[in-house]
């Protein structure tokens, strides 16, 4: 029987891309299914899809992995998650015998990494990607680790934000690596 794993948050190499991880088996009458070509579907969270999804590095890719026969990893980049709410993910293996695996992701922060070298990072202190350039616009949002040594740990203050994109928080447990993913949550 086809199926889908919980989904994963990573970093994706190549450009550096913030990246909802799944792995698919997809089979038939029990047999693993090698050779496919799946396809994507992503809803957004008011009904509409994200269109067009470009194979490749720019918005999803797969790997048929060689461990299992049947076993896919699907890499979606979060760039297009721009709305806050539930997203309905289809993975279509293209093969009637195994179907469609459907999934869900809900959008309920922001997602960024931390901007190399400038400033030096910091356990307190950081520059990173996301977008906005408003002095103190993050400030008294939630700061969470989701890749590197900090991965795990409990969720930081931010306690300031610069129109540079420095971001202030308190301290994590060692210095955050440049493109470390964590997970802004605004209350």
């Amino acid at each position: 029987m086809s199926n889908i794993s919980k989904r994963y948050v990573g970093k994706h190499a190549s450009p550096i891309e913030i990246a909802l991880f799944y792995r698919c088996f997809f089979d038939a009458g029990g047999v693993g299914l090698p050779g496919l070509t799946p396809a994507i579907k992503v809803t957004k969270p008011d009904g509409t899809n994200m269109t067009p999804l470009v194979y490749g590095a720019a918005d999803w890719t797969f790997v048929e992995r060689t461990n299992v026969i049947g076993d896919y990893e699907v890499v979606i980049t979060l760039r297009g998650f721009t709305s806050f709410g539930q997203y309905t993910i289809e993975i279509d293996s293209q093969d009637p015998g195994a179907g469609k695996l459907v999934t869900y992701f809900t959008l309920e922060g922001v997602y960024g990494w931390i901007y190399p070298n400038t400033p030096t990072p910091t356990p307190t202190a950081f520059a990173v990607n996301l977008p906005s350039t408003v002095t103190d616009f993050y400030k008294d949002s939630y700061f969470l680790p989701v890749t590197g040594a900090n991965a795990g740990c409990g969720p930081k203050k931010v306690t300031g934000y610069t129109s540079g994109k420095v971001m202030t928080i308190n301290a994590l447990p060692v210095t955050p690596s440049e493109f470390d993913v964590f997970y802004l949550i605004r209350f």
